[in-house]
C-alpha cells in the first residue's frame, strides 16, 4: 500500500542530522519510508493520484513511533489495585507476585491486548516485555493489534528463604523453577515463538526476572543462550537502594559491579531500572555497551530514588544507551510514553538544581532512537528516515496543549500528551486512524477488560487499604 502523509506542520525526524522539517511530507510504500522532505519537493516527484491513501497533515506534528523498553503486559489488569505507599520490596512480594501467580493464559492475552491497545493509541509502536507466564499469548495479542514487540518467558529459580505471608501454598511452585536447567528449557521454547508469525514485527528474547530471584548459574546460562541465539537478554537490576545495600553486604559490591564480575554486563543486555549505579559503574556500563531502561514513572511512585541517586544524565554523557520504559500499570500507572519523556527531562533539572540536565531533545531521543538501539532494531525503527520501516506517529497540533506551536520539540515534551495522537502507522500499516484502533473493536475489548479485571481481583484476594470512605 502506498501512503502519503501530506503537508505536515513539523516532522521530527530524529535522523542523523536531527532535521525538523517544517511543511513536510512522508511517502510510504510497502511498509517502508521511501521519501521524507519538504512538501513542495515531494509534490513535484509524486502525483497524489498514485497513492492508495492520502493523510492530511495540516497543523499536525509527526514523530517516530515511541519505543517502550520495559513493560509488564500481564499487569495491565491490575491498575489501581496495589497501594501507592509501599516500597519496591513490599510491592513486589506482597502484591505483584500474588497477582502474577493467579494469571491464566486467557487473562494474559486480554491483559496484553489491552496493554498494546493503550500503547498504540498514545503513540508507542514497539515494546520489550519483561517476560510473561504465557508469552505466546502476548505475541498473539501484539500480532493481532499490529504493534511491534519483543516477548519473553520471565523465569526465576532462587525463592526467598522466608515465604511472604500473603502467598498461597502453591504460589512458590507457580513462580519459581526448580533449577536453572528447567528455566532454560522454558526459555528455549519461547525463542521459537517469533517463527510462528508471518512477519518480522514479533521477536523473542531471553528474559529472566533478575535481582536475587535468579541464581548466578541462571544468569550465566541465560546469557550464554542469548549470545548463542543472537538475541537480547532482559532483566531487572539495581532497582532500589535496599537492593544495592543488600548486594554490598552479601557480595562486597553493588549490583552492576557484580553483573560485570559475573560476566553478564554485555552489549546485548537491557537492564531495567538501574536506579542505583555507583560513580565507578558508569564507565563499566558505557564501556561494555550494556543498555539501560529507565522507568521514571515507577521510580517516582515506588520512591526508587531516581532524582537524588540516579546516574542517568552521567550515563548519557558517557555515551551509554539509556532508553525509557513504562514498567507496569500498578508500578507507574501511565502507559503514555510522552509522560515518561517529560519526566526524564524534568526529574534531574529539579533534583540537581541544574536546568541544563537532559534537555527536551535528548529526552525525546531516549523515547525513540535510543530505544531502537537498546532493542537492536536501530536499522529499521527509531527515526523517520528513507529506507526505514514506516513506524510513524501523528499528533494533532491544533489541540490546546500544542498551541502556540513555537517549538514542536518543547511543546511535545513539556506540554503535550499521547492523548493528542490521531494516527499511527506500524510497518506502513495504519493501526490507529482518527484516534480509533483499526484492527480490533475497542468497545468489545473494554468489555472483556471489565470482566477479566473483576475476576482476577476476586481470585487474587488482594484488597488495597483505603484512606478515604468509599460508599
Amino acid at each position: 500500500m502506498q501512503i502519503l502523509i501530506d503537508n505536515i506542520e513539523y516532522i521530527l525526524t530524529l535522523d542523523r542530522s536531527r532535521r525538523v522539517i517544517h511543511n513536510g511530507s512522508i511517502v510510504v510504500n510497502a511498509g517502508k519510508i521511501v521519501r521524507v522532505g519538504k512538501k513542495n519537493e515531494i509534490d513535484r516527484e509524486f502525483a497524489k493520484s498514485s497513492f492508495d491513501r492520502v493523510i492530511d497533515g495540516l497543523h499536525n506534528v509527526a514523530t517516530p513511533g515511541f519505543i517502550d523498553t520495559h513493560i509488564h503486559t500481564h499487569e495491565h489488569l491490575s491498575r489501581g489495585l496495589f497501594p501507592d505507599n509501599i516500597n519496591t520490596s513490599a510491592w513486589t512480594a506482597d502484591w505483584a507476585y500474588p497477582f502474577y501467580g493467579i494469571t491464566t493464559e486467557q487473562d494474559e492475552y486480554t491483559s496484553a491486548l489491552f496493554c498494546c491497545a493503550e500503547m498504540l493509541k498514545t503513540g508507542t509502536t514497539c515494546f520489550l516485555d519483561s517476560g510473561a507466564r504465557f508469552p505466546k499469548s502476548v505475541a498473539e495479542a501484539a500480532d493481532k493489534i499490529g504493534i511491534r514487540g519483543i516477548v519473553g518467558r520471565r523465569v526465576m529459580d532462587n525463592p526467598p528463604q522466608k515465604i511472604p505471608s500473603k502467598w498461597s501454598s502453591d504460589l512458590l511452585g507457580e513462580l519459581y523453577f526448580s533449577s536453572p536447567e528447567q528455566a532454560i528449557i522454558e526459555i528455549k521454547k519461547t525463542l521459537e515463538i517469533s517463527k510462528s508469525f508471518g512477519n518480522k514485527r514479533i521477536r523473542a528474547w531471553v528474559t529472566i526476572n533478575g535481582k536475587d530471584t535468579c541464581t548466578d548459574e541462571l544468569y550465566l546460562k541465560a546469557w550464554e543462550l542469548s549470545n548463542e541465539s543472537k538475541v537480547g537478554m532482559h532483566f531487572h537490576s539495581a532497582s532500589s537502594l535496599k537492593e544495592a545495600q543488600e548486594s554490598q553486604k552479601k557480595r562486597g559490591m553493588w549490583p552492576i559491579s557484580y553483573l560485570n564480575k559475573l560476566g553478564v554486563l554485555k552489549e546485548n543486555v537491557v537492564i531495567a531500572h538501574a536506579t542505583m549505579v555507583a560513580d565507578s559503574e558508569i564507565k563499566l556500563i558505557a564501556e561494555n555497551n550494556a543498555k539501560i531502561s529507565f522507568c521514571p514513572g515507577s521510580a517516582l511512585k515506588l520512591a526508587k530514588g531516581a532524582g537524588p541517586y540516579g546516574k542517568y544524565p552521567e550515563l548519557l554523557k558517557a555515551g551509554a544507551v539509556v532508553s525509557l520504559g513504562c514498567d507496569g500499570t500498578s508500578a507507574a500507572g501511565s502507559f503514555d510514553m510522552v509522560r515518561q519523556v517529560y519526566l526524564s527531562s524534568g526529574i534531574f533539572k529539579d533534583s540537581r538544581l541544574d536546568e541544563s540536565m537532559i534537555p527536551a531533545e535528548q529526552a525525546l531521543e531516549m523515547g525513540t532512537l535510543l530505544g531502537a538501539r537498546a532493542l537492536q532494531w536501530e536499522d529499521e525503527i527509531g527515526s523517520i528516515e528513507e529506507g526505514k520501516s514506516a513506524d510513524v506517529v501523528i499528533f494533532n497540533g491544533r489541540e490546546f496543549e500544542w498551541l502556540p506551536l513555537n517549538d514542536p520539540v518543547q511543546n511535545l515534551v513539556y506540554s503535550a500528551s499521547g492523548n493528542s495522537v490521531t494516527t499511527v502507522l506500524v510497518d506502513g500499516v495504519i493501526v490507529v486512524d482518527n484516534k480509533k484502533l483499526t484492527r480490533i473493536d475497542e468497545d468489545e475489548l473494554l468489555s472483556q477488560v471489565d470482566v477479566a479485571a473483576k475476576e482476577m481481583k476476586e481470585r487474587s484476594g488482594l484488597k488495597p487499604p483505603r484512606s478515604w470512605n468509599y460508599v
